[in-house]
């Protein structure tokens, strides 16, 4: 199974908003969530990917999303500078401590599922 997720805002910051959606369409998770940047609200879904993985016993997953930001921060390659995310990434780290294997994997915005999804619930 692969599970998508997005977060975003508008304006940039504003209110937040994220999805989460699997490709077999068994995961299928919308929020609003308050107000604050597209990267927190990024940072925010990926860790709802990982909440809700962890819910269903998932043990292995692979997650697709559109930031490269966020993707390149939480596997390592890139260095959480900015305050607001650090604790984000922290949230991350200790619930990755769970799964045997996590595969964290770029996708263009347009073959990010969850972000069509989001657009859906608007």
């Amino acid at each position: 199974m692969i599970i998508y997720f997005d977060g975003g805002c508008k304006p940039n910051p504003g209110a937040m908003e994220l999805g989460v959606l699997s490709d077999d369409g068994s995961i299928r998770y919308h929020e609003r969530i308050g107000h604050g940047t597209n990267n927190e609200a990024e940072w925010m879904g990926l860790i709802t990917v990982l909440t809700i993985a962890k819910e269903r016993g998932l043990s292995r997953i692979h997650v697709r999303g559109d930031s490269t930001l966020v993707i390149n921060q939480a596997t390592g390659k890139w260095q959480v500078k900015t305050p607001t995310l650090k604790p984000f990434k922290v949230a991350y780290d200790e619930l990755a401590q769970d799964f045997e294997d996590i595969v964290l994997e770029y996708v263009r915005r347009g073959k990010n599922l969850a972000g069509h999804f989001i657009e859906e619930m608007n």
